[in-house]
């Protein structure tokens, strides 16, 4: 049965993508690809980390009743099937706009809707190897196209998408964890997670079409766009620019040492040939992205806590806007000056419990400003902070509400660049006062029954595109999910 199962995942990986679906670059072409920024599902390392688990009295570390997982009192299953459906709808009104650009956010009554669906399917090969396959279809558009933020409003879809559904393989990758005994946890069976037990203490690599995001930069209350916020600072770092293509996945592999308080991981993932390019550079020793990441595990009352901080380097064929700017002071184009360069920057994120009902986190992050952005969004620094609350005073234990707040900002560089009329792949009104982009947002998750949710969720945007001549725009949306 196991091998007509690793059989069906070959079929389905050669069906997924028809020879007749054409991929469009963007910028290069009038239309774009929708940029899906992927979720980290089960990564097997601690994107759901609750803290280290309390003996409950029965000789049990796990909460189970179990001694780091010895007499199992059920066989662990080899493979695991769900599935998730999205449908986001946002709409924005007018709001002061003196002039626009190219590449603004539009002051105009506008609406917008996306629509992803995805098939997680894992398989457990042998002892700690695992095959994870992911096929998913998205289609719609966002707001203004999503030009003109630097921290857009709609992370499941993006960069001027295709209003039909569009098929493509988000993840196709195999997983080994190598386990160094002693205690044990329960691996609930969930999206691209097998149930089982594994060591606390152990080694994970991972290799193949696997996003950087499912491995980096985890936060259990921020970090998944299908049920909490939308904003794209609100699901990873927005001064990460991750590599990745213009849907937001990736080629690469990562290593994870985990011990029960701490964790070590490091990753290089392949970079897209053009600035939010569709196609990967071919020459992966040139043009690569480079993740450390370390993770400190605590409890502050009796309750989980998580400080993690990162450091990240591209190498990609990039411009300079200082050098685009020698060229031409008015009107600069920051591809004219493309060659071999490097980007770096760091990260910090933080996550803490409360109690059962209410956790908050935070995020900074930075990079050198003088590369045009390559992959994510147009942010060199930002930093945010939120809570997450769920709804047990008012008897909606799976309810939820979330707020958020960012602020991001440009290097100097970056924005004499823009000031001078030049487009990145993302702003360019044309001129800027320049002034930082700050975001509240707002959401309520509710229930309707198991595995159907609705979300309202409110944004307020300030100082849209850095510039400080327009704005403020209210940005309202609704959220219909589906998973089982």
């Amino acid at each position: 049965m196991r091998g007509h199962f690793l059989l069906a995942l070959l079929v389905l990986a050669s069906l997924v993508v028809p020879a007749s679906a054409q991929l469009v670059a963007p910028r290069a072409q009038p239309e774009y690809l929708p940029m899906i920024y992927p979720v980290p599902y089960a990564t097997g390392l601690t994107a759901g980390y609750d803290g280290p688990k309390k003996d409950n009295g029965n000789g049990d570390k796990n909460g189970n009743g179990k001694k780091n997982g010895d007499d199992k009192d059920e066989e662990a299953a080899w493979y695991s099937v769900h599935g998730q459906a999205t449908i986001i709808s946002q709409g924005n009104w007018l709001f002061r706009s003196p002039y626009a650009g190219t590449n603004s956010f539009l002051s105009k009554q506008d609406m917008a809707t996306s629509v992803t669906a995805t098939l997680f399917l894992a398989a457990r090969l042998w002892d700690g190897g695992e095959i994870v396959f992911n096929p998913e279809v998205a289609g719609g558009v966002g707001l203004s196209s999503v030009f003109g933020l630097g921290d857009p409003t709609n992370s499941e879809i993006s960069r001027v998408g295709r209003l039909e559904p569009t098929p493509y393989i988000a993840r196709l990758f195999f997983r080994q964890t190598f386990g160094f005994g002693g205690e044990q946890e329960k691996i609930e069976d969930g999206p691209n997670a097998v149930a089982g037990y594994r060591d606390v203490n152990r080694f994970t690599i991972a290799f193949g079409k696997v996003p950087a995001q499912d491995a980096f930069d985890n936060n259990r209350y921020a970090n998944d766009a299908r049920t909490r916020f939308l904003n794209w600072a609100g699901v990873y770092n927005i001064a990460w620019d991750y590599p990745a293509n213009v849907r937001g996945y990736d080629y690469g592999i990562y290593v994870d040492y985990n011990t029960k308080w701490w964790a070590l991981r490091y990753g290089v993932f392949a970079e897209p040939s053009e600035a939010n390019g569709k196609d990967f550079d071919p020459h992966f020793i040139r043009a690569n992205g480079h993740i450390l990441e370390y993770e400190r595990r605590y409890e502050w009352r009796d309750q989980p806590g998580a400080v993690k901080v990162g450091a990240y380097m591209n190498l990609a064929n990039m411009g300079n806007y200082r050098d685009a700017l020698a060229l031409s002071p008015v009107n600069p184009d920051v591809t004219l000056t493309r060659q071999a360069r490097i980007k770096y920057g760091f990260l910090f994120n933080w996550q803490q419990q409360i109690n059962e009902e209410l956790g908050v986190f935070a995020r900074a992050g930075w990079n050198d400003g003088r590369t045009e952005t390559w992959a994510y969004s147009e942010a060199d620094v930002s930093g945010s902070i939120g809570l997450l609350l769920k709804g047990k005073r008012w008897r909606r234990p799976n309810d939820e509400i979330g707020l958020f707040y960012v602020i991001s900002g440009l290097s100097p560089m970056h924005r004499d660049y823009l000031a001078a009329g030049g487009l990145g792949f993302e702003l360019g009104d044309g001129r800027l006062t320049y002034g930082v982009e700050n975001i509240f947002e707002m959401f309520y998750n509710c229930e309707l029954k198991k595995g159907i949710n609705v979300t309202l969720d409110y944004q307020l945007v300030n100082n849209p595109g850095y510039n400080r001549d327009r704005g403020p725009v209210s940005v309202l949306g609704v959220r219909l999910h589906f998973e089982f």
